[in-house]
């Protein structure tokens, strides 16, 4: 199967997950940092709650992410070019939301194991 179908499909599914998990919260401009955020860390093999959140406050984590030859442009462009202005001018429509939303995920109990926080979804489910 094709790789780029299997990044497109899991970024869809996963966004389907965040809009009925954040409901009334989720919007365009959220929706729009979250699919390029996804892409990323699918096409970086490094997709999980503690790394979409590296990824959207760090930029030294962002920057190392990008730097993979395998990521497309327009990833790259919005990164470059518009991110930080969401993060700026709309952080409580945009950003605030997702880190809220991930700090609170992972207290729950089975995102835990043993005090520490599990690294992505499938240990979760396990």
């Amino acid at each position: 199967m094709n790789s780029n179908i299997d990044i497109s499909t899991a970024t869809e599914l996963t966004l389907s997950l965040f809009k009925n998990l954040l409901q009334d919260i989720y919007n365009s401009k959220l929706e729009r940092v979250l699919r390029h955020c996804i892409i990323l860390l699918l096409i970086n093999k490094k997709m999980s709650f503690n790394n979409l959140r590296k990824l959207i406050l760090e930029i030294e984590y962002r920057n190392t992410c990008i730097r993979n030859e395998k990521v497309p442009i327009n990833v790259k462009e919005f990164f470059s070019l518009d991110f930080n202005e969401l993060k700026t001018s709309s952080y409580q429509e945009a950003i605030s939301p997702i880190i809220s939303f991930i700090d609170e995920i992972q207290t729950l109990p089975a995102f835990k194991n043993d005090g520490k926080i599990k690294r992505n979804l499938e240990e979760a489910i396990r």
